[in-house]
């Protein structure tokens, strides 16, 4: 198929800015290749197959599994790292089939990096889709109210906001990061809150950031107009608190937060995986994916981006702010909203950024 426009040579080299593909037998016998005894192995080469206007460069991990007319789409933000992507979600029969960049010149221009391509891998494999709480001193799958109202009773046995420790996440849309907010601010005020997230990792020149949590700047931004300011996770010793409510699954920037936690009498957690945390849990909340949620992420810049659901949820997983509202609602807050929609609108009139 191939018709040597050469898109894909400068684009590795323009673009990428490594020069891994080349035209060789220059004549009527030209081709497109790799040099010598290399492979085309850069972080961004899946961009080579966007851009070939005739399809004769294509992709390992999605061609033959699925016609592309059969595909559903959604806009959605790329979740591994701080640019936020903007991305396209093609599923077919609720499940995510593979992510493509979508042009935005404020964000990613055309592109995005071969590791956003499958952030939605990790999600198809050991999702916990049940609500777990603690029945005759052993933890037990339930419904999702007699969860909630187990991790009611379990703040309920702190006592004091004192002896509370709150983990959030950087992965927070900002509508969920609202709520949660509103929970410490009332129901919770006086817990400590600490800011969790996946460890820094590398960056380069092109589009990846060293920060590989999504929605830092919007969580940051909201919860800071809301006066929480949290702690880093690592200050989390576990020393006089009687419970923890841990948000979100991905935290790996403490050494120490397993043994901390493992100190804890009362350990609720709401995550998407049966991993580590799952296991610590006394009362676990399931959660959704980026991909099965509405809302919005601030990107490092302050660009804020509207993602929409793309697969319907698993389970009976919901969103971290839709369990803190209960969770509010089980403790005599007067809250109360019907959309992430609402959530935006009261946030926008609540937080200067937004």
């Amino acid at each position: 198929r191939c018709i040597l426009c050469t898109r894909c040579v400068r684009f590795c080299d323009e673009i990428a800015g490594e020069s891994q593909l080349e035209v060789k037998n220059r004549g009527e016998h030209s081709e497109i290749t790799t040099f010598p005894g290399q492979e085309l192995d850069s972080a961004y080469s899946g961009n080579v197959v966007d851009i070939c206007p005739v399809g004769a460069l294509t992709n390992r991990d999605f061609r033959f599994r699925t016609r592309v007319w059969l595909l559903q789409t959604a806009g959605g933000v790329c979740p591994e790292c701080e640019r936020g992507c903007t991305v396209r979600v093609d599923t077919y029969e609720n499940s995510v089939r593979r992510l493509k960049p979508e042009h935005n010149p404020k964000v990613n221009n055309w592109w995005m990096c071969d590791h956003g391509r499958t952030a939605h891998v990790p999600y198809l494999e050991d999702r916990a889709e049940a609500p777990a709480g603690p029945v005759d001193g052993k933890r037990r799958v339930m419904p999702a109210a007699d969860a909630i109202e187990a991790a009611h009773q379990a703040l309920r046995a702190a006592g004091r906001g004192e002896r509370i420790a709150v983990v959030v996440t950087p992965w927070l849309t900002n509508e969920d990061a609202f709520l949660v907010g509103q929970l410490l601010g009332g129901a919770l005020h006086g817990a400590a809150v600490y800011m969790g997230g996946r460890a820094a990792g590398e960056g380069d020149d092109v589009l990846v950031r060293p920060d590989k949590n999504p929605n830092r700047k919007g969580v940051e931004a909201v919860l800071g107009a809301l006066g929480i300011q949290p702690r880093p996770l690592s200050e989390l010793t576990g020393r006089d608190v009687v419970t923890a409510l841990v948000l979100g699954d991905q935290h790996d920037v403490a050494p120490g937060f397993g043994d901390a936690l493992a100190g804890i009498e009362h350990r609720v957690v709401c995550g998407t995986a049966m991993g580590g945390l799952w296991k610590a849990a006394t009362v676990f909340l399931p959660t959704r994916t980026p991909f099965e949620k509405d809302g919005s992420t601030t990107n490092f810049e302050g660009v804020v981006q509207r993602l929409q659901r793309a697969v319907k949820a698993a389970g009976t997983c919901k969103s971290e702010g839709w369990y803190a509202l209960q969770l509010a609602r089980s403790m005599g807050m007067d809250i109360g909203y019907a959309s992430p929609g609402e959530v935006f609108e009261d946030l926008a009139r609540t937080v200067p950024a937004f």
